[in-house]
Parts: C-alpha cells; structure tokens; sequence
C-alpha cells in the first residue's frame, strides 16, 4: 500500500520557493521548473534522508505516508527517534513538497 526509501545522511540543503529572495548569495537559482523551487547553497545537519515516498492511490489521505516516514525517524539509528529539524526529503514533486511541509509542520 506504500513504500518509503530512507538512507542515513550527514548533510542537505534547504529548499527555497519562488517567494523567498533570489539575491541572497546563499541561493542557487539555476533551477527552471514549475513549481520555482531553489536550493541553498549552504548545507545543514541531517541524518535521515527520505528518498522516495509513495502511498498507492486509493489508500491517500489516510496517514499512511506519515506513519512510514515515522517509522524511519524511529527505526533508522538504534536508540534514537531522528529528530524532525534533521530530516531532509531529496528532490521532492510538488504533491511531496507539500506532504513534507505538513508532516514537518504538523509533528513540531
């Protein structure tokens, strides 16, 4: 029903949408797609990175994909539930994006 692909990471960078400034110096603006997202150039702590997260059509909206990703903060490192401020989601689509901006808002 769904699939979430985790590794243990050291470093990410923050991504940055159309609204926040293009002049900061910390900004790599060279990405052109639709939904105007940039990343910084400045890199952070992380140590869980979400690769791919996928929950089958039918079976959205029903929590599952915040149980998985749950799951991963707590089961990836022994002893330690991965605190929200380290977890990083890769090259999110815009429905991911908007899935990481509720789960990281939604769990602080």
């Amino acid at each position: 029903v769904g699939l979430v692909v985790v590794k243990r990471i050291r470093r990410a960078y923050e991504l940055l949408s159309s609204k926040e400034s293009y002049d900061d110096a910390n900004i790599d603006n060279n990405v052109n797609n639709s939904s105007s997202i940039s990343r910084s150039l400045k890199s952070s702590k992380a140590l869980l990175g979400i690769y791919q997260i996928w929950v089958h059509n039918s079976h959205r909206s029903r929590g599952i994909a915040s149980k998985l990703v749950t799951a991963a903060r707590d089961h990836l490192i022994f002893g330690m539930v991965v605190p929200l401020e380290l977890v990083a989601f890769s090259s999110p689509t815009d429905a991911g994006l908007r899935f990481a901006k509720r789960y990281i808002g939604s769990e602080k």
